[in-house]
C-alpha cells in the first residue's frame, strides 16, 4: 500500500482551514472503521463534555445547544450535516479551546517574565538614580 501524504494547510500560520476540510477527513476515516448507525433519532444527544469556549460561541452554540433535537434536525434538513458532523465540530471546537488555553498559558508566562525583567530594571534605574544624585 502506497504511503499517503497529510493533507497541506493552507498558506500562512495565520491562515485558518474551514470546517469542511478539517472534518471531512475524521469523517472518512471514522466511517471506513467503524459501522456507525445513528439511533435514537426522536432525541437530543447527551453530552457531559466540556462548553466550548467563548471565542467559539460567537458564532456556534453550545454543546448541549448543537445536541438538542431540534438543533439536530434543522443541522441535517438546512445544512446537510447529520449528528455526527456535529460531533466532529464539536470535537474541533474543543481542540481549538484546548490550543487557546495553551498559548494564553505561554502568554500568562511571558508576561510573568516581563514584569520581573520591568521591575528589575526600575530597580536598577532607582540606584542609579541614587548614585547620580549623590
Amino acid at each position: 500500500m502506497p504511503i499517503r501524504r497529510s493533507k497541506k494547510w493552507p498558506a500562512g500560520k495565520a491562515t485558518t482551514a474551514n470546517f469542511t476540510d478539517l472534518a471531512g477527513p475524521i469523517r472518512t476515516a471514522l466511517l471506513f472503521a467503524y459501522d456507525l448507525k445513528r439511533k435514537n433519532l426522536s432525541r437530543s444527544v447527551p453530552w457531559t463534555g466540556f462548553d466550548v469556549g467563548e471565542d467559539t460561541k460567537v458564532g456556534s452554540f453550545s454543546p448541549h445547544e448543537a445536541l438538542a433535537k431540534d438543533a439536530l434536525a434543522f443541522n441535517l434538513e438546512d445544512q446537510g450535516h447529520d449528528a455526527l458532523d456535529v460531533l466532529i465540530q464539536i470535537a474541533i471546537q474543543l481542540g481549538i479551546e484546548q490550543g487557546r488555553r495553551v498559548e494564553r498559558s505561554k502568554l500568562g508566562s511571558d508576561i510573568v517574565l516581563l514584569n520581573i525583567h520591568a521591575q528589575q530594571i526600575a530597580h536598577s534605574a532607582g540606584l542609579l538614580a541614587k548614585v547620580c544624585d549623590a
